[in-house]
């Protein structure tokens, strides 16, 4: 798992850039992966995240959470009360 702060969101696109100490690249990451969190990302948020290599060979972020921010349970198990 890394750390890294998001250095550029687009929310009209829905997909930024993660900068993070540990990378030697920033690492891109789209809205879908953030889909359990209560709110949207915003630049400056720290996020963790985890890395895939796509079929192009770059790398994405996935399993990405904001820190400090909580997952909304409805979105995750939408039937359950």
């Amino acid at each position: 798992m890394y750390k890294g702060q998001l250095k550029s969101w687009n929310d009209k696109k829905g997909f930024g850039f993660i900068q993070s100490n540990g990378l030697s690249q920033d690492t891109f990451i789209h809205i879908s992966t953030l889909k359990a969190m209560s709110r949207k990302p915003k630049q400056g948020d720290f996020i963790y995240f985890e890395i895939a290599k796509q079929a192009n060979g770059k790398t994405r972020a996935v399993n990405c959470r904001i820190e400090g921010v909580i997952a909304n349970f409805h979105k995750i198990y939408p039937t359950c009360t």
